[in-house]
């Protein structure tokens, strides 16, 4: 290892004086002692954490040991408050590192920075040098989304908050353990002499200068996920969201919690993390969120709503997440939500889940693995049979019966026709891997209409319209078909009529079927799959 120190913690003694009547250690010892313990777990070797417990004047000339120990070290700790931006030492700690850094390889190793800001209050953004505007930050206070009281995330203030304290200070502890090894790998902080000693070793084990040594494996940067702060009843669903996300290397934005009050700043903000996101995910609670003066619309609804402009602007892809059974809703949230549930503009680019905490991150998990790259396929090769995959609800598998019935045995360009259906049985995100599937290998889809709504068909044709995003690499061979069956409604009605005038999307198609089996409709409908 290059350097002596893996991480330096840059405080002020003031962040670390123990609340009054409180016989806990002070904030930042509490804080470094479970970043050791974590660092331990995750480590294949002993950190080396280094922190000046001997409290030095203010006035006293930098020393040539600290210099040497923040000169020394892989990653500079800033546990950032007020206090530490008015240090005229922890200053000089910052500084000495960022020049330090400079003939070590830099600060920024694959859009990681080897600075990290402990927020332990907020601070004045205006007032951060330049250094700290771009790194990394975790928050260990809470803002509250309603009121914008603001709360630190203190061990000594009782049991649960210092379990939600153990549990941050392990996500740091897990980012840092992922840049440490990153730093590794890279050779940072080497000059010549270190890489021919490493070179040039007698290749004894244990020495750590083998010639025949395999070098490790860079490490894989994961998705860039905009993933906003929720209302109160949502946080723990997000905190753990984010401890997830961050272990398998996803960078998380936004990366700190801000308390601004003007809307076109907040804007620009969350328009900025939109720009870089790969996923944006929505947590929807029960409660409606912050309204900034000069609007009427929540935070978390502007945000969809510029996330669904970022949808249709490049693709972005979207989850919006509701917990399944949330009970009665009342006004403005009664109004935005169900506007999420009926609304294509409100979705756009979006999966919308109503389900439990542990299926969406399930989902959540299946959309950041990678996708595999599609196999070229054969020109020669000539597919043996056509493939229709007949989208239904649940609720309507006897009514598709018959229609399954009417379509067996078909010839389509002198091939069978195969039938796909939808699975029931199984985890949601097993579920959703198997229609993914369908709708990558079929040549043709038929939404069968009958006991479920307007907005569930709404849902599947936006889902067919994103399937190149999950895999498909051919365009389906006919439009999508919806089959209105079952009871007649208005909205099956206004829907007919809608495809009759040609108002519909160019790309779906309508047969009625309420009093029989459309045969002769059906019939025209395949032979169009060429």
């Amino acid at each position: 290892m290059a350097f002596e120190h893996d991480i330096m913690i840059s405080y002020t003694w003031r962040d670390n004086q123990p609340p009054p009547m409180s016989k806990s250690e002070g904030w930042v010892s509490g804080f470094q002692e479970g970043l050791e313990f974590w660092l331990k777990q995750v480590m294949p070797r002993q950190p080396k954490v280094w922190r000046d417990k001997n409290q030095m004047a203010g006035n006293k000339v930098f020393s040539d040991e600290l210099h040497q120990v923040v000169s020394n070290s892989a990653i500079l700790l800033a546990v950032l408050s007020e206090p530490y931006l008015s240090s005229e030492w922890c200053a000089k700690e910052l500084q000495t590192f960022v020049t330090a850094a400079d003939g070590q390889g830099g600060l920024e190793i694959n859009n990681d920075y080897r600075i990290f800001k402990i927020n332990k209050l907020p601070v004045d953004r205006k007032a951060l040098p330049p250094t700290l505007t771009v790194v990394t930050g975790f928050d260990f206070f809470e803002l509250d989304a309603e009121t914008r009281v603001i709360a630190p995330i203190d061990p000594s203030f009782g049991e649960t908050e210092k379990q939600r304290f153990i549990r941050k200070v392990y996500d740091v502890a897990v980012a840092m353990a992922r840049l440490l090894k990153q730093i590794e790998l890279e050779g940072f902080g080497k000059d010549d002499d270190d890489e021919n000693a490493a070179t040039e070793g007698n290749g004894e084990e244990g020495t750590g200068n083998s010639t025949n040594a395999k070098p490790a494996e860079p490490i894989a940067p994961g998705l860039t996920v905009f993933l906003p702060f929720t209302t109160r009843d949502q946080r723990e669903v997000r905190e753990d969201l984010v401890a997830e996300l961050t272990r398998r290397n996803c960078k998380i934005l936004p990366e700190e919690q801000t308390a601004l009050e003007d809307v076109e700043a907040f804007k620009q903000a969350v328009k900025a993390d939109l720009e870089k996101a790969d996923l944006a995910i929505h947590l929807i609670g029960a409660r409606y969120g912050t309204v900034l003066e000069g609007e009427t619309r929540s935070v978390t609804e502007l945000q969809n709503q510029w996330a669904a402009e970022e949808s249709r602007k490049r693709g972005l892809k979207r989850l919006i997440w509701l917990p399944k059974n949330i009970g009665e809703l009342t006004g403005q949230q009664f109004t935005f939500v169900d506007c999420l549930r009926t609304d294509r503009t409100a979705l756009e680019g979006a999966d919308f889940l109503e389900d439990t905490v542990e299926n969406m991150k399930g989902i959540v998990l299946e959309m950041i693995k990678p996708k595999p790259k599609p196999q070229a396929e054969d020109p020669s090769a000539s597919p043996d049979e056509k493939k229709l995959y007949i989208w239904h609800d649940e609720s309507d598998k006897d009514a598709v019966r018959e229609l399954r019935k009417a379509l067996r045995d078909k010839i389509v360009g002198g091939q069978p026709l195969k039938i796909l259906l939808p699975v029931f049985d199984g985890d949601a995100a097993s579920l959703r891997e198997i229609q993914r599937q369908r709708l990558q290998e079929c040549d043709a889809v038929l939404i069968f209409w009958g006991g479920s709504s307007q907005a569930w068909v709404e849902s599947c044709l936006g889902e067919i319209r994103k399937a190149p995003g999950f895999g498909r690499t051919q365009k389906f061979a006919s439009k999508h078909l919806i089959y209105l069956g079952g009871t007649k409604t208005s909205a099956k009605e206004d829907w007919s009529l809608d495809f009759q005038d040609g108002l519909l999307e160019p790309d779906v198609a309508t047969v009625e079927g309420f009093d029989s089996i459309a045969t002769a409709a059906l019939d025209q409908f395949i032979q169009t799959i060429q």
